[in-house]
C-alpha cells in the first residue's frame, strides 16, 4: 500500500480565497458607509481623517473601500494557506509539513493518534506528544487514511483523565515546571501565542504535557 495525503476539503478552499477576500471587501465598505454618520457625532475621533474619507466622490469612494477591503482579505488567505498543514500517510511513517514546521515520524513510534480541538496530536509509548499541530482538514478524512495504514486512531485523548488544572506552586510537578506554567499563564489569549508555544515546548522536555482550556492550563505527567 502507498502513500496518502490528505488535502483540505472544498469547502474549506472555498471559505479561504473567496470568502474572506468577499468578507474584507464589506466590513471596509460597512466601515466606509459609517463615516458620515461619525461625523455627525461631536466627540468621534479622528475627525480629519474622516473628513478626508467622506470627501471621496462617487463612485470611487465605493469602489476603493471594496478594493481595499478584498485586497486585504486577499492578504488573510495567503497568510491562512501557508500555515496549512499537509499530512503524508504511508505504512512506515507520518510526515507533516506546514507554517514553517516539518516533521516525519516512523509508524512503530507512534501509540495514538486523534484531533483535539483542531489539532492533530500524535503520542509516543511513553504517553508523551510527538507532536501537536493546527489542522483545519477534515476529522473522517484523517480517521480514514491513518484507519487504512493500520494506525492507532483515537476518537479523543486517551488520557484526557489525567489532567489536573494548574495552580501556582503545584505539588507533582518536576523541577522547573511550575516556574514555566507561571510565565506561560500571562501569555494565554494574547494575540501572539508564540512564547506560549515555547513554553510548551520546553515543558514537554520535562515530561509534562499541557492543555489550554478558556485560559487555564490542565497538565499530565509522562509515564
Amino acid at each position: 500500500m502507498g502513500e496518502d495525503e490528505i488535502n483540505e476539503s472544498k469547502g474549506v478552499l472555498v471559505v479561504r480565497w473567496a470568502g474572506l477576500p468577499v468578507a474584507g471587501a464589506l466590513v471596509v465598505l460597512l466601515l466606509k458607509l459609517l463615516v458620515s454618520w461619525l461625523l455627525t457625532l461631536p466627540w468621534a475621533p479622528y475627525r480629519g481623517l474622516l473628513k478626508l474619507v467622506d470627501s471621496i466622490p462617487e463612485p470611487w469612494a465605493t469602489l476603493g473601500a471594496l478594493a481595499v477591503g478584498a485586497a486585504g482579505g486577499l492578504v488573510l488567505s495567503v497568510m491562512a494557506h501557508g500555515e496549512r498543514l499537509a499530512v503524508a500517510v504511508s505504512a512506515e511513517r507520518v510526515v507533516l509539513e506546514g507554517d514553517g514546521y516539518a516533521g516525519s515520524f516512523d509508524r512503530d513510534d507512534v501509540a495514538a493518534v486523534f484531533v483535539d480541538k483542531k489539532h492533530l496530536v500524535l503520542l509516543g509509548h511513553d504517553t508523551g506528544e510527538l507532536v501537536r499541530r493546527p489542522s483545519e482538514l477534515d476529522v473522517a478524512g484523517l480517521k480514514t487514511v491513518f484507519t487504512r495504514h493500520d494506525y492507532p486512531w483515537r476518537d479523543g485523548d486517551p488520557h484526557a483523565g489525567e489532567y489536573r488544572r494548574w495552580v501556582p506552586d503545584m505539588e507533582g510537578l518536576p523541577p522547573g515546571a511550575n516556574a514555566l506554567l507561571a510565565v506561560r499563564a500571562k501569555k494565554l489569549g494574547s494575540l501572539d501565542d508564540t512564547e506560549a508555544k515555547e513554553l510548551r515546548a520546553e515543558l514537554v522536555k520535562l515530561g509534562v504535557v499541557v492543555r489550554d482550556s478558556k485560559s487555564k492550563q490542565y497538565w499530565r505527567l509522562v509515564r
